[in-house]
């Protein structure tokens, strides 16, 4: 029997420093073996049906040349432990057993100058000193090699990169693990209004001048009858102490005339101009029997009107206003205004809305202002049916007068813009958030989360036994959430040795 001195290292000890070991060739090669099988009811013999490898013995004779008391206490300690320890021996050193020295056999008093060391390996393995990894994201296949000639127990992390709400494996052996909730969704949309423009006019907003669009660039909507943009708006204090946007009147000409400003409205967060909106205008328009002006106000979809609302006092010789409202270039009606109700002094708000196919105006004297919100009185609605919902870019305020005739008084204080029923998402809470690391333990049949147990996450069906790695080629794939961004996954595993 041929015998060969090797380096042996057990629980981090070399036991080389205490005794010279040597390794039997004649050791076995496999396990030792638990066979199954069924007996015949009638007949001869059995059948065989499976074939267990259960525990090794390791026995690795030694001599300890001039023997001490100190040599054998320090052998002794080496080898008490009360758990399996890992065994390195010499001839494969890239390995290890998972082993228990055998009871009994290590006194003091039984050290001799030769002996024999036994261990008991219960799973019979030897296992590789290095970790092999694998890497990946959810929704992709991950092949694994095992080299080894023993199916082997991997640990599976998944390292999230955003919200996700489930953590799953399949594997080619039709093995599934589930942890977290596959019914789990990232949030939900609801409908919410949204700020598109607010202006109080206390400095010029920008925008652009004297380029409003119009329903009526002409005078009797007759060619060569021009009405004219021109002059420049003041801002600041107005009337009745307010904050404001007013004309200042430029050059005369032969039919309306005076300064515009436009501004540009935002589309809403989902990218659109065609939804339903509201808008808020506050103003005021005092005219008297000689004074004579027109205020149009548009929401507008490029270089056209989509809404329009225009006050005017066209006659010099008596005290009115006219309310005249368009959509889409259409003129939808006309209505003298009652003077006892909208009358000098009196701050005006306009309302221009679009909700589901409903067009609206709203026109109404101003109570009070609580919270820069108006209390309205008396208002006159009208409402008419939607063709069509155009898209609105911009608002444009114009305010003229008639040649060079005294215009009436007429200035904006407030303009605001909302869009209605916006979608927006609503993030939930969801089982895992971006950093989080879901680790499973297929050897022990554990979970955890940033380094935590939580038994919390267990399906009821895992499959943990068809997660061991057999020999060879193996395919495993990782998945999340359906709506979730793929999370990375690392697949690390020993490869073991019958």
């Amino acid at each position: 029997m041929l015998r060969y001195e090797l380096p042996v290292t057990f629980n981090g000890v070399l036991l080389n420093d205490f005794i010279t070991p040597s390794f039997s060739t004649d050791t076995s090669m496999l396990p030792e073996v638990s066979d199954s099988a069924l007996s015949f009811t009638e007949g001869i013999g059995e059948r065989f049906t499976r074939r267990k490898y259960t525990t090794r013995t390791i026995k690795i004779p030694y001599i300890m040349r001039n023997p001490t008391e100190a040599k054998r206490q320090a052998l002794t300690a080496a080898l008490a432990v009360t758990e399996p320890q890992k065994l390195t021996l010499g001839r494969t050193p890239d390995r290890y057993y998972l082993v228990i020295p055998k009871n009994g056999e290590f006194t003091i008093e039984g050290f001799r100058t030769s002996g024999t060391l036994e261990f008991t390996c219960y799973d019979g393995l030897a296992h590789s000193l290095t970790t092999a990894t694998v890497s990946g994201q959810s929704g992709t296949d991950i092949t694994v090699t095992n080299a080894g000639t023993a199916p082997t127990a991997p640990v599976l992390t998944a390292t999230m990169t955003a919200d996700n709400g489930l953590v799953a494996w399949t594997n080619d052996q039709g093995g599934v693990l589930q942890f977290g909730d596959p019914g789990e969704v990232d949030g939900v949309t609801t409908k919410a209004p949204e700020q598109a423009l607010v202006e109080g006019f206390d400095s010029d907003p920008g925008g652009t001048n004297n380029d409003a669009p119009t329903n009526y660039p002409n005078y009797g909507n007759v060619e060569g009858q021009p009405n004219v943009q021109s002059g420049t708006m003041n801002y600041g204090a107005g009337l009745y102490g307010s904050t404001a946007m007013m004309p200042s009147f430029g050059a005369k000409s032969d039919y309306w005339n005076g300064p515009s400003k436009k501004l540009p409205i935002p589309k809403n967060s989902d990218d659109d101009n065609a939804g339903n909106i509201v808008t808020y205008t506050r103003l005021y328009f005092d005219t008297k029997v000689r004074q004579m002006g027109r205020m149009e106000i548009a929401l507008n979809n490029g270089d056209k009107t989509v809404f329009e609302s225009v006050l005017r006092d066209s006659a010099d010789s008596q005290d009115q206003i006219v309310w005249e409202c368009f959509y889409n270039g259409q003129w939808l009606v006309s209505t003298t205004l009652d003077r006892r109700k909208f009358k000098n002094g009196q701050m005006y708000e306009l309302r221009m809305w679009r909700f589901g196919s409903k067009i609206n105006f709203q026109l109404a004297p101003v109570a009070k202002v609580v919270d820069n919100k108006a209390e309205v009185a008396a208002p006159i609605l009208k409402s008419f049916d939607l063709a069509e919902a155009e898209p609105i870019d911009s608002v444009s305020f114009w305010f003229c007068r008639w040649q060079d005739n005294e215009a009436s008084s007429m200035s904006v204080t407030d303009f605001q813009a909302k869009w209605t029923d916006v979608d927006q998402w609503n993030d939930l809470a969801n089982c895992f958030s971006a950093g989080d690391e879901v680790v499973a333990d297929i050897a022990t049949k554990t979970i955890y989360v940033n380094g935590v147990q939580d038994n919390t996450l267990h399906a009821i069906g895992n499959m943990w036994d068809s997660f061991w790695i057999q020999p060879g080629r193996n395919t495993i794939m990782p998945v999340a959430s359906s709506w979730a961004t793929p999370f990375d996954a690392t697949i690390e595993y020993r490869e073991a040795w019958l």
